[in-house]
């Protein structure tokens, strides 16, 4: 019993306490959103960390793991957005590069964006010059892929090409540095042995995790409460 506890301890420890990811890919505790969307290309699959290979990101379109804006979509652009701050060491950022690289050329001429605060215009020239922005503007194709170095903290990341025509896709975004923020239980995959269902509720594993507090900031996990309880 003493053994049991002491394991439920730590884990309400770990889970209370504030994380800090150090030297990692941290992109994926972000929140990803696109200008506009093609098919089933959606912003977050340029953070789904599918790799092909130890460090090689999925960049194949056709394997449903790039991310994607809409034809016509004018200076489309791809943002993160993270709940605290994020200490950078780099930013890698992966073009699209099925079909032989035909569509590789389109990740040209285009924006790197940081701020602590939010963005508040989709013009690339008044957001170079928004107070507090860190911009950076890549001539020419892409390649493979863009390493840059990064050193400015920052809560918001947006890539935005100039061109009025091309779309923009992206196989992989990745960040590596350091993210001290809140509570990251909820960006994992709950599982557990069994489900217990009673008194018209269902305790599932992921109830543990879903972060939702009451007026003080407790976890709610009353018996009142049973929808945000696992049991």
């Amino acid at each position: 019993m003493r053994r049991n506890n002491l394991h439920f301890i730590a884990l309400t420890a770990l889970l209370a306490s504030s994380q800090v990811w150090s030297n990692t890919n941290i992109a994926s505790l972000g929140s990803a959103s696109q200008s506009s969307t093609h098919n089933t290309s959606t912003a977050d699959k340029a953070i789904d960390r599918e790799y092909v290979s130890t460090g090689v990101p999925s960049t194949n379109w056709y394997d449903g793991t790039v991310s994607h804006t809409a034809s016509g979509d004018s200076q489309p652009w791809w943002q993160l957005s993270y709940e605290a701050n994020v200490t950078p060491e780099k930013i890698k950022i992966w073009n699209r590069t099925d079909s032989n690289g035909r569509f590789m050329s389109r990740l040209s001429d285009f924006y790197v964006f940081t701020s602590r605060t939010p963005f508040t215009s989709t013009n690339p020239t008044t957001t170079t010059n928004q107070s507090g922005v860190t911009a950076y503007f890549h001539s020419g194709a892409a390649g493979e892929f863009v390493e840059l170095p990064w050193t400015e903290d920052f809560s918001y990341l947006r890539i935005q090409l100039t061109s009025e025509s091309d779309p923009l896709a992206l196989g992989e975004v990745e960040i590596f540095g350091v993210y001290e923020g809140p509570n990251l239980a909820k960006h994992g995959t709950a599982m557990q042995s069994s489900t217990w269902s009673g008194n018209e509720a269902t305790f599932g594993a992921g109830n543990a995790i879903d972060n939702k507090k009451d007026a003080n900031g407790i976890p709610s996990g009353g018996v009142n409460q049973k929808t945000n309880l696992a049991h």
